[in-house]
């Protein structure tokens, strides 16, 4: 045992040991941990959200809702009726490419 008093309360004032919590440096370190890992989160959403539109670009189902969107926005742009064979987008390139593409 050392000798101290275990009911005697800690000591306090400019000689007792600061805290960790209490030092400036630390609260300036747990605050950059703190942005560190929000913004590696942030960081992974954003990339898993872009594998997930580069992945859904790519499906049936997204060419033929893009289809009918450029067939509608064609027919109300040109008054006639519009006809589309095939349809290619490319999200890295931002480019819309359609194949058999007739205007009556």
């Amino acid at each position: 045992m050392s000798g101290e008093d275990p009911r005697k309360p800690p000591p306090t004032g400019p000689s007792a040991p600061a805290s960790a919590a209490d030092h400036p440096v630390a609260g300036k370190r747990a605050l950059l941990r703190v942005f560190a890992r929000s913004a590696a989160s942030l960081a992974a959403f954003v990339t898993a959200l872009l594998i997930a539109a580069t992945w859904y670009t790519g499906t049936a189902d997204f060419q033929g809702r893009l289809r009918d969107e450029v067939v509608r926005t064609l027919q109300s742009a040109t008054g006639g009726r519009v006809e589309v064979g095939q349809i290619r987008f490319s999200l890295w390139g931002l480019a819309t490419e359609a194949d058999g593409l007739v205007i009556h």
